[in-house]
């Protein structure tokens, strides 16, 4: 049976933005050019989904771990986003294991045609992942940062994974019915989350190359997001504020020092007061 693709994006904080992304998408994706290469790849066009979701304005409903819907009523995080969509297309679309889901952010840093290359490599893995070629956009301190929280990964799991936090991913029905109920990250750290739990499910990822543009807007703050991936990591991990610190020792011998407007975060309540 042919399973259909689902191309999934979002901007988060401004409708009209995310408005003109989605018709973007449409446009490429009912290019004849882009049909006929989702057909060389086995995807007859009908099976190619952009799915409209409701305004970020009205109620989402998410699924969380346990089992309860969780309603958000503001407007919605990255990760709480990307979840929904998933709801939405497990709920309403009655997703199947042969169904290829593929994440793009919503800055316009991925081309479109990158979900070519994600189709292509899903058909024989559950969870493929890209790795930047090059670096645009981004501070070299953020890097830097993203290096450093994908190190929790790598070094709970004893693997090394070349990148996590690009934006731009992709697994397969059967992977994410496998996983969905463990995910509950709510802002940018929905990679990390994705991957911890496919790594968790014994599923390790694969990668495409791509290269990145630089982003026509971001929502992503340092002063807050930062601060938000390096609890969730703390807790997914069980690291308390001694750990992290010797952690972040080690990183810096191997790597760079860690900019302090990062490691200023080692010393806020949100951190010290994690105990396990």
């Amino acid at each position: 049976m042919v399973g259909r693709v689902w191309l999934i994006s979002n901007v988060y904080g401004d409708l009209n933005v995310e408005d003109s992304l989605i018709r973007d998408i449409i446009s490429w994706r009912f290019d004849p050019a882009t049909e006929k290469e989702f057909e060389k790849l086995g995807f007859p066009k009908d099976t190619v989904q952009v799915p409209l979701f409701g305004s970020r304005h009205q109620k989402y409903k998410i699924t969380s771990p346990e089992g309860l819907e969780m309603q958000y009523t503001k407007m919605v995080a990255k990760g709480c986003s990307v979840r929904n969509h998933f709801y939405t297309i497990m709920k309403n679309y009655q997703l199947k294991d042969t169904d290829l889901v593929i994440y793009f952010d919503g800055d316009k840093q991925i081309d479109y045609n990158d979900a070519l290359k994600i189709a292509e490599k899903l058909k024989t893995n559950d969870f493929v992942l890209s790795r930047r070629e090059n670096i645009s956009g981004i501070s070299d301190d953020r890097f830097l940062v993203e290096k450093f929280e994908n190190s929790f990964i790598e070094d709970h799991f004893s693997i090394e994974l070349p990148d996590i936090q690009c934006g731009c991913w992709g697994l397969t029905g059967k992977h994410l019915k496998r996983i969905y109920k463990s995910l509950n990250a709510e802002g940018f750290e929905i990679e990390l989350d994705l991957t911890a739990c496919s790594l968790e499910a014994g599923i390790r990822p694969e990668y495409i190359d791509i290269k990145v543009r630089s982003p026509s807007a971001t929502t992503f703050k340092s002063s807050e997001d930062h601060l938000t991936k390096l609890v969730f990591l703390m807790n997914k991990f069980k690291i308390n504020q001694t750990q992290l610190i010797e952690k972040s020792q080690v990183f810096a011998r191997k790597n760079k020092q860690l900019p302090m407007d990062y490691t200023k975060y080692f010393s806020y309540s949100q951190v010290n007061n994690l105990t396990f």
